[in-house]
C-alpha cells in the first residue's frame, strides 16, 4: 500500500492534531473476503460503522455531583483514541434521586453539559462514534457503591437522615415528566 501524507487528504483542522493513518482504528488496511465479520462495516440505519468492535457502558463510580471528572475523562478518552468504532458512557442518571449512587454520571443539570461535551468533542475529532447509556435505577435510587471492606447502605443527608424519597418508588406525575 502506498504512502499517504496528510496533504493529499481533506483532513478537517479538528482532526490534524491526530497522527495520520489512512483507515480508521480497527479496521484492517487490506479487507479480503476471509477478514472475520468482526472487522466489517456494521450500516445501523443512516449510520455506518467501518467494524464492529463496541464499548458497552460502564459503571465508574467517579462523577462527584454527577459531573465528568479528569479521571473519566482520561479514562474514556484514551478508549476513544485506542479503536472501538462506537464507546457507549457509563449509564448516566436523568435525576439525582434516580442514580444508582451518589457517584454516578449525571445529565440532570445544565451543568452537566459543560464536561459531558468535552468528551464528545474529543470523540468527533478521533473520528468515533459515542452514545450514552440515560438510567434510573428506581427504588435501589441513591445507595452507595458496594467498595471493597464496604456494605449496601442508603445515602443519607448531611445531618445523617436517610433520603426517603430516593429509597421508595413513586409514579411520576405529568408534571414530572413535561417541563
Amino acid at each position: 500500500m502506498g504512502s499517504v501524507s496528510p496533504s493529499q487528504t481533506s483532513l478537517p483542522p479538528s482532526l490534524q492534531h491526530k497522527v495520520f493513518q489512512p483507515n480508521p482504528t480497527g479496521t484492517p488496511l487490506s479487507p479480503t473476503p476471509k477478514t472475520p465479520t468482526l472487522f466489517t462495516p456494521l450500516s445501523i440505519r443512516s449510520l455506518t460503522l467501518p467494524h464492529r468492535t463496541l464499548l458497552a457502558p460502564m459503571g465508574t463510580y467517579s462523577s462527584v455531583n454527577g459531573h465528568l471528572t479528569p479521571w473519566q475523562y482520561t479514562h474514556y478518552s484514551s478508549l476513544l483514541s485506542r479503536g472501538p468504532t462506537l464507546t457507549f458512557l457509563e449509564a448516566t442518571a436523568v435525576t439525582p434521586e434516580g442514580r444508582t449512587s451518589p457517584l454516578d454520571l449525571g445529565l440532570y443539570s445544565d451543568a452537566h453539559i459543560e464536561g459531558l461535551s468535552k468528551i464528545i468533542d474529543f470523540a468527533r475529532k478521533e473520528g468515533q462514534k459515542i452514545g450514552i447509556q440515560l438510567g434510573h435505577s428506581g427504588w435501589k435510587g441513591s445507595m452507595m457503591p458496594i467498595l471493597p471492606g464496604r456494605k449496601m447502605e442508603a445515602v443519607r443527608d448531611e445531618d445523617g437522615t436517610i433520603l426517603l424519597d430516593s429509597m421508595s418508588p413513586k409514579e411520576p406525575l405529568l408534571s414530572d415528566i413535561i417541563h
